[in-house]
């Protein structure tokens, strides 16, 4: 059975916790885009930002927090972000493409990438 997690308005897959980590609490990445910064929160975690109060943003397991100052990962990853894609680890999709290096390529990588199994569907 698939668990979904609501976010925003979107849905997403929330992996099964592996028999290994039950019973343990597993903490997924948030990400504050104004703030530039990433907190590893519970679950059921407040989605508030404890700097600015503004909305954290549940990103995925995979997720890697750029340095604060590099604005142009942190606008990618927005664009990423609100184009629907999260960031799962990419060993059971091994063929999958990877997502673009750069915030010049994410509308292509976005127009070639609509049934991307990262994506998450409205």
């Amino acid at each position: 059975m698939e668990l979904r997690k609501a976010i925003g308005n979107r849905v997403a897959p929330v992996p099964q916790v592996p028999p290994h980590h039950r019973g343990a609490e597993c903490l997924w990445p948030h990400a504050c885009f104004e703030c530039q910064k990433s907190w590893k929160l519970a679950e059921g975690a407040s989605a508030v930002c404890p700097e600015c109060k503004a909305d954290l943003h549940w990103m995925g397991r995979a997720f890697k927090v750029p340095r604060k100052a590099d604005n142009e990962q942190w606008a990618k990853i927005r664009a990423l972000w609100d184009a629907g894609y999260r960031f799962a680890n990419h060993t059971r999709w091994k063929e999958t493409e990877p997502f673009p290096e750069r915030l010049r390529d994410v509308a292509e990588f976005v127009r070639n990438n609509s049934d991307h199994p990262f994506r998450v569907r409205d």
